[in-house]
């Protein structure tokens, strides 16, 4: 056990990491160009005590590997230049935070195990554009699984085509599924859609701006 954070970096050497079974802290991992494509170093990891952090992965294509993990408080993957899926957390109904942005390769994310996450963002906007780069995610479909989200950003996907996730949580029953709803600059992304589905929600709580044809006058601040 390791009762500390856990930081994996490009000059790590990963022979020397793959016996740990339990990281009481968050688990970051930076690989830059280390040729490794999905996360099986890790695949004796079985608790995380909160975060797994992907950060700056060049060479990384898929996040499963780690088939072991049973314990885990959030996933944040950003700035991964060739990462194409996230999945291989099937074990999970329950997050506290998914937040994914800045993956330009990213065509799918499969985590439809989940069904109650307090923070899920997808994407990221600055100012009055949007700066997910998130060319090759056209959909959310992933999801299917979800029943409560307590606070919803999409922001800034460029490629998305598909407001799938709240017919996803329309479908699965819970008679509040949102508490907080952002959807701002996804330019592909119907705004006129994007409202429809919310009423059908009941969600009041929203701010839905600067997408496909929609209100003018929409601002993203830094961290928003």
């Amino acid at each position: 056990m390791l009762d500390d954070d856990l930081f994996i970096w490009e000059d790590t050497d990963l022979a020397s990491v793959a016996n740990i079974g339990h990281v009481t802290g968050d688990v970051y991992i930076s690989l830059g160009k280390q040729d490794q494509a999905d996360l099986s170093f890790l695949r004796c990891l079985h608790t995380i005590g909160h975060a797994l952090t992907l950060d700056w992965n060049d060479r990384l294509e898929t996040t499963e590997g780690l088939e072991n993990l049973k314990s885990l408080r959030a996933l944040l993957v950003n700035d991964n230049a060739n990462l194409r899926i996230i999945a291989g957390f099937e074990q999970f109904t329950e997050l506290s935070a998914v937040i994914i942005s800045r993956n330009p390769l990213l065509e799918e994310i499969s985590l439809d195990t989940l069904q109650d996450v307090e923070t899920l963002k997808i994407g990221y906007c600055l100012e009055e554009q949007a700066m997910a780069s998130h060319f090759e995610l056209v959909d959310l479909s992933g999801f299917s699984g979800l029943r409560r989200v307590k606070r919803l950003t999409i922001d800034g996907n460029e490629g998305l085509l598909s407001a799938d996730v709240l017919d996803i949580l329309a479908a699965n029953g819970d008679p509040l599924p949102l508490e907080r709803t952002w959807i701002r600059f996804n330019p592909l992304l119907s705004e006129t859609l994007v409202h429809e589905k919310l009423n059908v929600l009941g969600v009041n709580n929203r701010e839905v701006c600067g997408n496909a044809e929609g209100a003018l006058g929409c601002f993203c601040l830094v961290g928003d």
